[in-house]
């Protein structure tokens, strides 16, 4: 799910969900930098002692990659769905 899907599905309990998915949608800032920077030689390190091939690398950096996002959303799918069902619920029609 990317952040506008996540909002979209957040918009029935507010503003305030709305802007708990915005800030919490977002790849924290220090993680992405060292993954980008410390990335390719622990990726090498970790090939080697795996005794898997360097060539695979790529796959395997594309799965890790897949996985971490896929959780992130679906943590973040999680908590909406609690504070959904946390607000009042609408008295019953007559």
């Amino acid at each position: 799910m990317d952040i506008a899907s996540l909002k979209a599905k957040a918009s029935p309990a507010g503003q305030d969900l709305i802007r708990m998915v915005e800030q919490e949608g977002r790849w924290n800032p220090v993680a992405k930098t060292t993954l980008e920077q410390t990335g390719p030689a622990v990726t090498s390190q970790l090939l080697d002692t795996l005794g898997i091939s360097p060539s695979h690398a790529p796959m395997l950096a594309m799965l890790g990659a897949i996985g971490s996002i896929v959780t992130g959303r679906v943590i973040l799918a999680s908590k909406i769905d609690e504070m959904i069902k946390a607000l009042p619920k609408p008295p019953p029609s007559t």
